[in-house]
């Protein structure tokens, strides 16, 4: 059975020069891992102007494996490991729970080809 998954629209900064980035679609899996990968560069949590915009019906592991496609494999497993993994549920969560995450260095998004 899928269940139900917030999405939302977002601004990411990337780092403290405030080079920003317009994020839509995101879950709170994804922001949790893109929190975890620049929250160090933003000098905190790197997320505003969140605006949920509705949601999507999804498996666990089907947006674990969707997260595979647009990040680096490793670090979305250095977050959710295990045959189910534990997705957070909403947002504040999500950005909670990120900024406490130190992600393996390397790229977080690679060009899959």
């Amino acid at each position: 059975m899928a269940n139900k998954m917030k999405v939302a629209s977002l601004m990411l900064r990337l780092d403290k020069s405030g080079h920003d980035v317009h994020k839509v679609d995101v879950t709170p899996a994804e922001a949790l891992l893109l929190v975890a990968e620049h929250h160090a560069n933003a000098g905190g949590d790197p997320i505003s102007e969140l605006k949920v915009t509705g949601e999507v019906d999804r498996e666990v592991t089907d947006e674990v494996n969707r997260l595979k496609t647009k990040y680096a494999a490793k670090k979305v497993d250095a977050l959710y490991q295990g045959a189910i993994p534990t997705l957070p549920t909403d947002f504040d969560q999500a950005r909670k729970l990120g900024i406490g995450q130190q992600l393996p260095t390397g790229k977080l998004s690679e060009t899959k080809g």
